[in-house]
C-alpha cells in the first residue's frame, strides 16, 4: 500500500471520527451510555448490568441484581426493586422493623389494639393487657355470688362474678337481693337502707315491701319505676319515693275489678311522700287515687295524682289530716269533687297547702274540691280550669273554711239550663262571703262566685 493511500485513510478515521455502522464500521471497544455505537452492534450499551434494565430505568446498571422487576430483600439497606426506598415495612401495616415487633403481621403494630391471644399487639412488652374481648368483674371474697364494687377487674381469665353491689363482702348473708332480716341494724339487701323495705328491689312490688316492714312507722322507699298495682297501707308507715316525682309511678289501670283504687289508707299516721299515682278507679266508692275514708293523721306530700276516677273525689278522698306541695290533676268524679273529696262531721284538722288542683272534672258539684260539713285550712294553693256542673273550681256546703293567699282561675260552671240565678265558676258557697278573702278569684266562668 502506497503511503500516499495509508494518509488518505487516516484522514479519515481519525480519532475523533466517529465509527460507522453498517459494512463501513471499524469496531472498537464500547463506550457505554454516550449514544455512539462503537462496536458496531447497531445500538450504543446502556445495559451494562445486562439485566435487561437500561441506565434509564435501572437504579445500579452495575448490579444485574438491581432493576425494577428484582426480589426486595427486607432491612438489608439496598433498594433492590428500585422504587427509592429499602423494604422496612413488611407487613405494610405503616411500622418500619425498628417500631414492629412482628413487621410479618400487620394486625401487630404500636398502638393496635390488644385482645386475649397471648401476643403483643400493641408491642409495649405486656401480652393482653386491656384487651378488647377481655372478661370483667368483681372479686367475691364470701363467696355469695356479688361482688365488692370497689374491686372491679379486667381479664382475660375470670377472677369473680360480674355482679357488684354487695356492700359488705365480708358477710354472705348480705348482698344485692338478700332478705331483710328486722331489727339487726343491717342493711342485709345492700338498698342503702337499714331495717327498711324497698319496692323495685328486694320486693319488686310495692305492696311487698308495704307487708314486709319492720315495725310501725317505718319508711318504705320505692325506687324508680312503673309498679302496676292498687296497694293497702293497713299499718303506720311512711311510703316514700326514693328519686324524682315523674320517675316514680303507681299505676292501677290493670288492676281487676270496680274498685281498684291506687292507694287505700287503712291505718292512722300515714305518710305518702314523692309518688305520682295514676290510673286508679272506684265506680261506687270514694277516692280514685287516694281512698281514705276513715285514716286520721294522713300527710300527702309533693305527690302526684292523676287520671283518676271516682264516683266522688277522683283524684283523693280524704277526712283528716294533710295535703301539702301535690299537683291534683285531670281527675274525674262522677258525682262531686273531681279533684278532692271532703265529707265527715268528726274531725277538724284538715288543711291544704300550696297545691295545684288542675284540669280535674265533677259531674255536679266541685271540679276542684268538694267540702261538705267540715272546715278546712286553705292556703296558697292555685285552683285553676277545672269543671263541675256547679262550682266549677269549689263547691262547698254547710263549711265555711279558712282561706288565704290561694289563686281560683280560669274555672267553669256548666249549669245553664237550670234558671239559677248564678253558678258559680270559681266557688258556690251557701254560707262564707268571698269578696274579702284576700284569694284572687277571677277569670273564671260564667261568673267567679255564688254566694
Amino acid at each position: 500500500m502506497s503511503l500516499e493511500l495509508l494518509l488518505l485513510l487516516s484522514a479519515c478515521f481519525g480519532p475523533d471520527t466517529p465509527a460507522q455502522s453498517g459494512s463501513d464500521c471499524l469496531p472498537i471497544e464500547e463506550v457505554p451510555y454516550d449514544g455512539i455505537d462503537q462496536d458496531c452492534d447497531g445500538s450504543d450499551l446502556d445495559d451494562v448490568d445486562e439485566d435487561g434494565w437500561s441506565e434509564a430505568q435501572d437504579c445500579d446498571d452495575q448490579d444485574p441484581a438491581r432493576h425494577p422487576e428484582a426480589e426486595e430483600i427486607p432491612y438489608d439497606g439496598i433498594d433492590q426493586d428500585c422504587d427509592g426506598a429499602d423494604l422496612d415495612d413488611l407487613d405494610a401495616d405503616g411500622f418500619g422493623h425498628a417500631e414492629d415487633c412482628a413487621d410479618s403481621d400487620p394486625m401487630i403494630h404500636p398502638g393496635a389494639l390488644e385482645s386475649c391471644d397471648a401476643l403483643d399487639q400493641d408491642c409495649d412488652g405486656r401480652v393482653d393487657e386491656d384487651a378488647l374481648n377481655a372478661l370483667s368483674g368483681y372479686l367475691d371474697e364470701d363467696g355469695d355470688g356479688y361482688g365488692d364494687p370497689k374491686t372491679w377487674w379486667s381479664s382475660c381469665e375470670a377472677m369473680g362474678p360480674t355482679q357488684g353491689g354487695d356492700c359488705d363482702d365480708q358477710d354472705p348473708r348480705v348482698y344485692p337481693g338478700a332478705p331483710e332480716t328486722c331489727s339487726n341494724e343491717t342493711d342485709d339487701n345492700c338498698d342503702g337502707y337499714i331495717d327498711q323495705m324497698a319496692a323495685g328491689g328486694t320486693h319488686p312490688t310495692v305492696q311487698g315491701a308495704v307487708d314486709a316492714v319492720c315495725a310501725d312507722g317505718d319508711t318504705v322507699w320505692v325506687n324508680p319505676g312503673t309498679y302496676y298495682e292498687s296497694i293497702v297501707i293497713s299499718r303506720p308507715l311512711a311510703l316514700r319515693g326514693a328519686g324524682l316525682l315523674e320517675d316514680i309511678v303507681v299505676d292501677a289501670s290493670s288492676c281487676s275489678g270496680t274498685e281498684c283504687p291506687v292507694v287505700s289508707v287503712e291505718a292512722d299516721e300515714v305518710v305518702l311522700a314523692g309518688l305520682t299515682l295514676q290510673g286508679g278507679y272506684r265506680l261506687n266508692g270514694d277516692g280514685g287515687g287516694i281512698t281514705a275514708d276513715t285514716a286520721h293523721g294522713l300527710l300527702i306530700t309533693e305527690c302526684r295524682l292523676t287520671d283518676n276516677k271516682a264516683y266522688n273525689g277522683g283524684g283523693v278522698s280524704i277526712v283528716d289530716g294533710r295535703i301539702e306541695g301535690s299537683v291534683i290533676e285531670a281527675n274525674t268524679a262522677t258525682s262531686y269533687g273531681g279533684g278532692v273529696w271532703i265529707n265527715n262531721h268528726s274531725f277538724d284538722s284538715l288543711s291544704i297547702d300550696q297545691s295545684t288542683i288542675t284540669d280535674n272534672t265533677a259531674a255536679f258539684g266541685g271540679g276542684g274540691y268538694q267540702y261538705f260539713t267540715f272546715d278546712v285550712s286553705w292556703t296558697g294553693n292555685t285552683l285553676t280550669n277545672n269543671t263541675a256542673f256547679l262550682g266549677g273550681g269549689l263547691f262547698l256546703h254547710g263549711v265555711e273554711p279558712s282561706t288565704s293567699g290561694n289563686n281560683i282561675t280560669g274555672n267553669m260552671a256548666t249549669a245553664t239550663s237550670w234558671g239559677l240565678d248564678c253558678l258559680g265558676g270559681g266557688v258556690w258557697d251557701e254560707q262564707k262571703d268571698w269578696t274579702s278573702t284576700g284569694d284572687n278569684i277571677s277569670g273564671n266562668t260564667p261568673e267567679d262566685t255564688c254566694l
